[in-house]
Protein backbone atom coordinates (compact mmCIF):
# COMPACT_ATOMS: atom_id res chain seq x y z
CA UNK A 1 0.00 0.00 0.00
CA UNK A 2 1.37 3.41 -0.86
CA UNK A 3 -0.51 4.93 2.09
CA UNK A 4 1.50 4.43 5.27
CA UNK A 5 -1.60 5.14 7.35
CA UNK A 6 -3.72 2.52 5.57
CA UNK A 7 -0.91 -0.03 5.74
CA UNK A 8 -0.40 0.55 9.48
CA UNK A 9 -4.13 0.23 10.22
CA UNK A 10 -4.48 -2.99 8.25
CA UNK A 11 -1.30 -4.46 9.77
CA UNK A 12 -2.52 -3.69 13.30
CA UNK A 13 -5.88 -5.32 12.59
CA UNK A 14 -4.17 -8.39 11.17
CA UNK A 15 -1.81 -8.76 14.14
CA UNK A 16 -4.70 -8.40 16.62
CA UNK A 17 -7.32 -10.43 14.77
CA UNK A 18 -9.50 -12.54 17.09
CA UNK A 19 -9.78 -15.16 14.32
CA UNK A 20 -6.08 -15.70 13.70
CA UNK A 21 -3.02 -13.55 14.28
CA UNK A 22 -1.11 -12.59 11.16
CA UNK A 23 2.38 -11.28 10.70
CA UNK A 24 2.19 -8.36 8.28
CA UNK A 25 4.94 -6.95 6.10
CA UNK A 26 4.33 -3.66 4.36
CA UNK A 27 6.00 -2.07 1.35
CA UNK A 28 5.08 1.06 -0.59
CA UNK A 29 6.18 0.11 -4.10
CA UNK A 30 5.61 -2.85 -6.40
CA UNK A 31 9.34 -3.36 -6.87
CA UNK A 32 9.91 -3.62 -3.12
CA UNK A 33 6.96 -6.01 -2.80
CA UNK A 34 8.18 -8.33 -5.54
CA UNK A 35 11.66 -8.36 -3.99
CA UNK A 36 10.18 -9.30 -0.59
CA UNK A 37 7.98 -11.99 -2.15
CA UNK A 38 10.98 -13.65 -3.77
CA UNK A 39 12.92 -13.69 -0.49
CA UNK A 40 10.18 -14.68 1.95
CA UNK A 41 7.47 -17.13 2.75
CA UNK A 42 4.05 -15.50 2.39
CA UNK A 43 0.52 -16.89 2.39
CA UNK A 44 -1.39 -13.86 1.08
CA UNK A 45 -0.58 -10.60 -0.67
CA UNK A 46 -2.79 -7.56 -0.15
CA UNK A 47 -2.12 -5.56 -3.30
CA UNK A 48 -3.00 -1.92 -3.85
CA UNK A 49 -3.56 -1.36 -7.58
CA UNK A 50 -2.52 2.28 -7.31
CA UNK A 51 1.12 1.87 -6.34
CA UNK A 52 3.41 4.58 -7.71
CA UNK A 53 5.49 2.20 -9.85
CA UNK A 54 2.75 0.21 -11.58
CA UNK A 55 -0.39 0.70 -13.54
CA UNK A 56 -3.63 -1.06 -12.69
CA UNK A 57 -3.19 -4.81 -13.32
CA UNK A 58 0.56 -4.68 -14.05
CA UNK A 59 1.14 -5.08 -10.32
CA UNK A 60 -1.00 -8.19 -10.18
CA UNK A 61 0.91 -9.74 -13.07
CA UNK A 62 4.26 -9.03 -11.40
CA UNK A 63 3.08 -10.47 -8.07
CA UNK A 64 1.61 -13.65 -9.57
CA UNK A 65 4.76 -14.22 -11.63
CA UNK A 66 6.99 -13.72 -8.56
CA UNK A 67 4.88 -15.96 -6.31
CA UNK A 68 2.37 -18.05 -8.29
CA UNK A 69 1.24 -20.07 -5.25
CA UNK A 70 0.49 -17.07 -3.04
CA UNK A 71 -3.10 -15.84 -2.76
CA UNK A 72 -3.68 -12.23 -3.84
CA UNK A 73 -6.39 -9.94 -2.51
CA UNK A 74 -6.68 -6.63 -4.31
CA UNK A 75 -7.30 -3.67 -1.99
CA UNK A 76 -7.94 -0.41 -3.74
CA UNK A 77 -9.50 2.98 -3.25
CA UNK A 78 -10.96 2.93 -6.76
CA UNK A 79 -14.60 1.82 -6.92
CA UNK A 80 -14.49 0.06 -10.28
CA UNK A 81 -16.11 -3.38 -10.41
CA UNK A 82 -14.86 -3.92 -13.96
CA UNK A 83 -11.25 -3.64 -12.76
CA UNK A 84 -12.08 -5.99 -9.89
CA UNK A 85 -13.51 -8.62 -12.21
CA UNK A 86 -10.51 -8.33 -14.54
CA UNK A 87 -8.22 -8.76 -11.54
CA UNK A 88 -10.01 -11.96 -10.52
CA UNK A 89 -9.89 -13.29 -14.09
CA UNK A 90 -6.13 -12.56 -14.07
CA UNK A 91 -5.30 -14.46 -10.89
CA UNK A 92 -6.48 -12.48 -7.85
CA UNK A 93 -8.57 -14.44 -5.37
CA UNK A 94 -10.61 -11.42 -4.27
CA UNK A 95 -11.09 -7.69 -4.70
CA UNK A 96 -12.15 -5.11 -2.09
CA UNK A 97 -12.65 -1.38 -2.16
CA UNK A 98 -10.96 -0.01 0.96
CA UNK A 99 -13.63 2.50 1.88
CA UNK A 100 -16.44 -0.06 1.67
CA UNK A 101 -14.99 -2.74 3.94
CA UNK A 102 -14.43 -2.65 7.64
CA UNK A 103 -11.05 -4.14 8.50
CA UNK A 104 -12.68 -7.29 9.92
CA UNK A 105 -14.19 -7.84 6.46
CA UNK A 106 -10.71 -7.62 5.00
CA UNK A 107 -9.48 -10.24 7.48
CA UNK A 108 -12.27 -12.60 6.39
CA UNK A 109 -11.32 -12.01 2.75
CA UNK A 110 -7.67 -12.81 3.53
CA UNK A 111 -8.60 -16.05 5.27
CA UNK A 112 -10.92 -17.05 2.43
CA UNK A 113 -8.31 -16.27 -0.23
CA UNK A 114 -5.62 -18.21 1.62
CA UNK A 115 -7.86 -21.25 2.08
CA UNK A 116 -9.10 -21.11 -1.52
CA UNK A 117 -5.56 -20.83 -2.87
CA UNK A 118 -4.40 -23.83 -0.83
CA UNK A 119 -7.40 -25.90 -1.92
CA UNK A 120 -6.76 -25.10 -5.59
CA UNK A 121 -3.10 -25.99 -5.12
CA UNK A 122 -4.01 -29.37 -3.61
CA UNK A 123 -6.60 -30.19 -6.28
CA UNK A 124 -4.11 -29.35 -9.05
CA UNK A 125 -1.56 -31.82 -7.64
Amino acid sequence: DDSATDAALIAAKLRNSPIRSFEATSVSTLDAGVTRLRSGDFDVVLLDLMLPDCGELDGLKAVTEAAPDVAVVILTGVADDEVGMRAIRNGAQDYAIKQLYHHSGIIRRILYADIRSKMLSVSAS
